[in-house]
């Protein structure tokens, strides 16, 4: 027979007995409770656990390592077992991050359609250049349309009125020697050429022009317009009708003035306003 240790339920005291008493009752001769000796799993009497009684009426406890810290049952701790938990544990992190970033493009498609690979290529526009806005002439009548001329008529707006029954309003003004030219369009598509007798364009400066209906040798006058099949048409008169212009002075290049003019045509055509008449450079003089 030999003998072998035990642990006492309650208190811990160390309890030596023979192994033929496993299952006996014995009382703790410190805690004086009293406990069930455990079955001794060894014949000899040196054993690697120190066995734990059981209190009566108890559950069996764990045997206990002779430095006191708790056993496990084999296979609980084993490092197998922790091996396989840390690779569920990292597998798991893994599929939630992969989620996650799935989730996230979703996402970001949403918010975005077009991606890198599928958007159009960028187009250059070009800018829009705003229309110049018409102005609407009233119909010729006695108060805007009249053969009598005289300085009152004069007015201080832009030069507009009404061409071939068709509303203008002068757009660019050129004087090229002694011929002011009033246009619209670009092409010009609207317009009236006044051919004075001048040779150079600074000879107008500060000059007046009053050209009466009765008035001998009057400078041609030339009217401008489009058909319905956009074809170019022209009219020129060289009297009959009614002109006063007054000429500023010249600067930078140009030359500005205010001026009336009406025509005796069945349409009623006038201009009236003011100009700003960029001056042309003079033609050199032709070859022998």
């Amino acid at each position: 027979m030999s003998d072998f240790k035990f642990a006492c339920p309650v208190c811990g005291q160390h309890i030596t007995c023979d192994s033929t008493q496993g299952g006996s009752t014995l009382q703790c001769p410190t805690c004086f409770q009293k406990v069930v000796v455990p079955q001794s799993s060894t014949t000899t009497g040196e054993t690697k656990f120190i066995l734990t009684g059981t209190k009566v009426g108890g559950r069996p406890a764990l045997p206990t390592m002779i430095d006191g810290s708790p056993s496990v049952p084999p296979g609980k701790n084993s490092p197998l077992a922790v091996a396989v938990v840390w690779l569920i544990l990292i597998a798991t992190i893994a599929a939630a991050s992969v989620l996650a970033i799935a989730v996230h493009r979703r996402l970001s498609s949403q918010h975005h359609p077009l991606t890198p690979a599928n958007a159009p290529a960028a187009t250059v526009s070009q800018p829009k250049v705003p229309a110049v806005p018409l102005l609407t002439a009233p119909p010729a009548n006695d108060s805007n349309w009249t053969l009598e001329v005289d300085g009152s008529l004069l007015s201080d707006a832009t030069a507009s009125g009404r061409i071939h029954r068709t509303n203008f309003i002068c757009q660019r003004a050129v004087l090229d020697g002694g011929t002011l030219s009033l246009r619209m369009g670009d092409p010009p598509e609207l317009g009236v050429s006044i051919y004075l007798h001048a040779k150079r364009s600074a000879d107008l400066a500060g000059q007046w022009v009053d050209i009466t209906t009765n008035f001998h040798n009057a400078p041609r006058v030339t009217l401008r317009w489009q058909d319905d099949q956009k074809r170019p048409v022209n009219l020129s008169f060289v009297g009959g009708y009614a002109l006063r212009i007054d000429f500023g002075s010249m600067t930078s290049n140009r030359l500005s003035g205010r001026l009336y003019l009406s025509i005796p045509d069945e349409a009623k055509s006038y201009v009236a306003g003011t100009f700003a008449a960029e001056i042309r450079k003079p033609r050199p003089p032709a070859g022998p």
